[in-house]
């Protein structure tokens, strides 16, 4: 039995009869390296319908641009677009637009905490970034509001919903300038 079964990154496998197989994970310093062109990592969910089976090599131009974004600063950019339809200060105008981009999905990323997700299937991943979202924003609206309740770590699940009323009551108190009175002690409530 193969130690690494979940590993894909195997050069070849022996199988030994009644004898257990020990198979070392690849690693990239190979014994062979002049044989590491003939390897090629493809992955099995993806179609790859432009190559044909008759063809062993499949052509992909690319074009590798050098630009200046700040004085001393440069940035380098592979893009596949043509040079005929996209010069330099094309380029250089594109990235910027998207740069801030970037930096909203950086922003966003770790106050979030989308860093890693607890599921594999896309669908999960998207209810995780949307339950995500919505806890952040909650957060956000009502971090003030949250700065005058106090709940103990050794309240129970359900007490956090009789938080989130109170603070829904503190939230319309403030709206309307009514005095606050809650009725039972289940939380301190710390007057202003």
């Amino acid at each position: 039995m193969c130690r690494y079964a979940q590993s894909c990154a195997f050069i070849s496998v022996i199988e030994l009869p009644r004898i257990p197989a020990y198979c070392p994970k690849a690693k990239k310093n190979l014994k062979h390296p002049e044989l590491l062109e003939n390897y090629r990592y493809v992955c099995k969910d993806v179609p790859m319908d432009f190559i044909s089976e008759t063809s062993t090599e499949y052509l992909l131009s690319l074009r590798i641009v050098r630009i200046e974004i700040a004085p001393g600063i440069y940035e380098n950019l592979i893009t596949n677009l043509p040079d005929t339809e996209f010069d330099m200060d094309d380029l250089k105008e594109l990235y910027h637009l998207r740069w801030s981009q970037e930096n909203a999905y950086r922003d966003l990323k770790y106050p979030l905490c989308l860093k890693a997700f607890h599921s594999k299937k896309y669908t999960y991943i998207v209810q995780e970034v949307f339950a995500r979202t919505i806890m952040h924003k909650w957060e956000v609206k009502n971090k003030f509001l949250l700065t005058f309740v106090k709940i103990t770590h050794k309240q129970m699940f359900s007490n956090i919903f009789v938080a989130l009323r109170k603070i829904t009551a503190i939230k319309n108190c403030f709206l309307s300038n009514k005095p606050l009175q809650f009725s039972d002690k289940s939380l301190n409530i710390v007057s202003l």
